[in-house]
């Protein structure tokens, strides 16, 4: 079980081996582009369809990250962060462009909306096509407001908490196993 102290951020890469994945961070991590990023203090994990990252705490920028990370390896990135375990958000981008984001603070996505509206919030097409998988599958996860617990029966987290961005992982092929 995760334990949320401030926040998690956690990446996951399609389609790259865990020491590619490594090999750029520590590249990142020696440039200082992205702030805080220490490798040593991350987890990595191999799966069939990609990598997961599990990024350390003290680690700045999400969103930049997801678009650094997605154009130095050419691949589909997407982040997620949690809020002081009161809420979860995405950063998607595809080849270092920025093609997605959500968040389930309505807040966030209220001020996304006004600073750029040529960005996607939330587009359930865009990440099913991205990951192959259904939209009735994951459509669930970008309502804010539900009327039942989980956003499908075989979640194991509930609408409030932000550890339902791990079954939202695990609907995309990504198992969180830290």
């Amino acid at each position: 079980m995760i334990k949320i102290e401030k926040s998690i951020q956690i990446a996951i890469v399609k389609n790259c081996s865990q020491q590619q994945v490594e090999n750029i961070l520590k590249q990142l991590e020696k440039t200082e582009t992205i702030a805080n990023l220490l490798c040593n203090q991350c987890k990595f994990e191999q799966l069939t369809n990609g990598t997961m990252v599990l990024i350390n705490n003290s680690c700045d920028g999400y969103h930049y990250l997801a678009s650094v990370l997605s154009d130095m390896l050419g691949t589909t990135v997407m982040v997620f962060y949690t809020y002081d375990g009161n809420s979860w958000s995405y950063c998607l981008c595809d080849n270092g462009r920025e093609i997605d984001q959500f968040s389930k603070d309505k807040q966030f996505l209220s001020y996304i909306d006004e600073i750029d509206d040529t960005i996607s919030i939330g587009n359930v097409a865009t990440v099913a096509n991205c990951f192959n998988v259904k939209e009735e599958n994951i459509a669930n996860y970008f309502e804010l407001y539900l009327d039942r617990d989980k956003a499908y029966e075989d979640d194991e987290y509930t609408n409030i908490d932000c550890l339902q961005m791990l079954d939202f992982m695990r609907k995309l092929g990504f198992s969180y196993k830290f």
